[in-house]
């Protein structure tokens, strides 16, 4: 019952000063000037951006704040959250209107201080105001109440401890088990390794021994061999060098006659065509003085 009239009384001062704010915007932008200019003051440049600009709006949007969070207060709705909105509306108007600290004249700085006075006490109201729950209970309790609630649910599901130490003997004997296991596959698969080494040394060894007696038995004729095939290419080389160098012998005039001719031929093209060329310079000289010579008379004419 206490609410029903407490909130209402509480909320008609931010109503009335929003309303009255809204109506008298004028009065109320210098103040608001000077206070985003403080705020910009001390603000780091790179929050700035974040600082209001426009006065006007900041008049505005503290103004209507205060109107709608004041009557959802007075009307019980979301009393917590309006309180909280109201505050935050009522510290920049607090700032903006009763900075006594930035007048030295008695009776304003006196009238700045009372207001300033008066707008600690709205606000500490607003502050009980964000805490009342209206006989429910709080987030606090209400987050304790379901922690506590979630470890009971948490202990009921995990296993009591004969529970546990019979899983842990179950896991632990299973373990041991194929602890026994691996060693004994371990020590038959050490075995069979060894007697695959041995398997392999006796057979690495039977294998160059053989390789060895062959070797022996066979280098003679290899080398016999050998000396067949190099005998062979020696007397193919020596026939062939001697058929080579007697049908050099025998046309080496013919081609010398040929590179003779042929050096001949080139000279007397090359004179040909030097010829005609000069030929053709000529040509073309007397047709560029003729046609100069015209030229000139013509632009003589011209000049006369």
């Amino acid at each position: 019952m206490i609410r029903k009239f407490a909130r209402p009384m509480l909320a008609s001062v931010f109503v009335a000063d929003g309303v009255d704010t809204l109506i008298n915007q004028q009065d109320h932008q210098e103040g608001a000037r000077e206070l985003i200019a403080r705020v910009r003051s001390v603000t780091p440049n790179q929050y700035n951006q974040f600082v209001p600009q426009n006065e006007k709006v900041l008049v505005q949007v503290v103004a209507g704040t205060k109107v709608a969070a004041g009557s959802l207060y007075a009307l019980g709705k979301s009393p917590r959250l309006a309180a909280a909105a109201l505050v935050a509306a009522q510290i920049p108007t607090m700032l903006a209107r009763h900075a006594f600290w930035e007048t030295q004249e008695p009776k304003e700085k006196q009238a700045r201080r009372t207001g300033f006075l008066t707008d600690i006490g709205l606000l500490g109201g607003l502050f009980l105001a964000t805490a009342d729950t209206a006989g429910k209970p709080g987030l606090a309790w209400r987050a304790e109440k379901a922690g506590e609630k979630l470890n009971k649910q948490v202990q009921a599901a995990l296993p009591t401890r004969s529970e546990a130490e019979k899983r842990t003997e179950q896991v632990t004997a299973a373990l041991r088990d194929k602890g026994e296991s691996l060693k004994e596959s371990g020590a038959a698969l050490g075995a069979s390794l060894a007697d695959g080494a041995t398997v392999a040394r006796e057979r690495a060894t039977e294998a160059a021994t053989d390789a060895k007696a062959y070797v022996e038995d066979n280098k003679d004729s290899w080398f016999d061999q050998v000396s067949d095939a190099f005998d062979t290419a020696k007397s193919y080389v020596e026939d062939n060098f001697e058929a080579a160098k007697s049908y050099v012998d025998d046309n080496k005039d013919d081609w010398w006659d040929k590179a003779n001719d042929l050096v001949e031929d080139a000279t007397e093209y090359a004179s040909g065509l030097a010829s005609d060329l000069t030929k053709d310079a000529k040509k073309q000289r007397k047709i560029f003085g003729k046609r100069a010579d015209k030229a000139a008379k013509k632009a003589l004419k011209k000049v006369k």
